[in-house]
This record gives C-alpha cells, structure tokens and sequence, in this order.
C-alpha cells in the first residue's frame, strides 16, 4: 500500500464556472452605475424593444446580462460614428 494524499478542496475556494456562464449579471443599481439614463427611461426603452430585457434571478429579483448591455452600448457608438 502506498500513501498517497488526496488533495482536499478547501471549503471557500470558488468552483470555475462551465465556460457557458462567463457572462456577468448586473443588478439595477450595477447597471445604472454603466447606463448613463434613468431607471425609468431604461423601462420605458424595455418596453419599447430599445433595450435588453432583464433576466428573472429569483421571485423578486432581476438582472442584466452585461454582455447585452454592452452590445446595446457598442451599438450607441456604432450609430453615433454613422451620424458624424
């Protein structure tokens, strides 16, 4: 018999994420830290189809996805370079 150690994963040691979920989600207070608009604006522009839907996260909570609100910005720049 060999003593072989077998490493111990340490309790508070994140686990990595499968490479589907590398996308981070923004609460709302995240997200108007990024979007320079009201919350009430970025509401009515959900409702309009101009923003990204938020996510459900649980029964009284929702998120972003910052990879579409960074496509909805990367947009806003894309936009604004045809108008110049």
């Amino acid at each position: 018999m060999t003593n072989q150690v077998t490493p111990i994963k340490q309790a508070n040691a994140p686990t990595p994420l499968p490479s589907k979920c590398t996308d981070q989600v923004l609460r709302k207070s995240q997200l108007l830290e990024v979007v320079p608009l009201s919350y009430s604006t970025i509401r009515r522009k959900i409702n309009n189809g101009e923003f990204p839907k938020p996510i459900r996260l649980g029964a009284n909570s929702v998120g972003w996805k910052l990879s579409e609100v960074q496509a909805w910005i990367d947009s806003l720049e894309r936009a604004e370079g045809v108008r110049a």
